[in-house]
């Protein structure tokens, strides 16, 4: 009677949720792979720190590196600019998403957060103000998206952190 209620009550969890789901993905359909890269071209050293970064990450004068990446199925069309926007929403246990540019002495630069008016105001949010690169290969379906914002010196100027 016990391995009947617990069947059960399995059974109607994995119906009533998009678990079934799991079981008819296919592991290998084919991905494309988007990233997005902040280029520090100011006059100084930065280190660049996100809740999704794992960690801060020094940038040099003239290197890159990358805030955001992900492999979207291929399924699920082909991703567009608009999908930076959902790497900034708050995560399961409600911690915001900031991107905070420090000097190396530890100094808050420049601290970007999500909100629909800094993404109306703040170049960092408009597409027109990130490079883009679509790279198509010939033998595979697979495209690979980069858009890259380049940091200047005028960004850091005007420090937003009390937003």
């Amino acid at each position: 009677m016990k391995k009947f209620i617990i069947t059960a009550i399995v059974l109607l969890s994995v119906s009533s949720c998009d678990l079934l789901k799991i079981f008819q993905m296919d592991p290998f359909e084919p991905e494309h792979t988007t990233e997005w890269y902040i280029k520090n071209l100011s006059d100084e050293t930065i280190v660049i720190s996100m809740r999704d970064l794992y960690g801060a990450r020094t940038v040099e004068v003239g290197d890159s590196v990358c805030i955001i990446a992900f492999h979207p199925r291929q399924s699920k069309g082909i991703p567009t600019f608009d999908s930076f926007f959902d790497h900034w929403q708050p995560n399961g246990s409600g911690t915001e998403q900031y991107l905070i540019v420090s000097s190396t002495e530890d100094e808050v630069l420049k601290r970007w957060k999500y909100t629909p008016e800094s993404a109306a105001e703040d170049p960092f949010f408009q597409e027109s103000s990130w490079r883009f690169y679509l790279e198509e290969y010939d033998r595979y379906p697979d495209l690979e998206l980069t858009w890259v914002y380049d940091l200047q010196p005028e960004d850091l100027a005007a420090d937003e952190s009390e937003q």
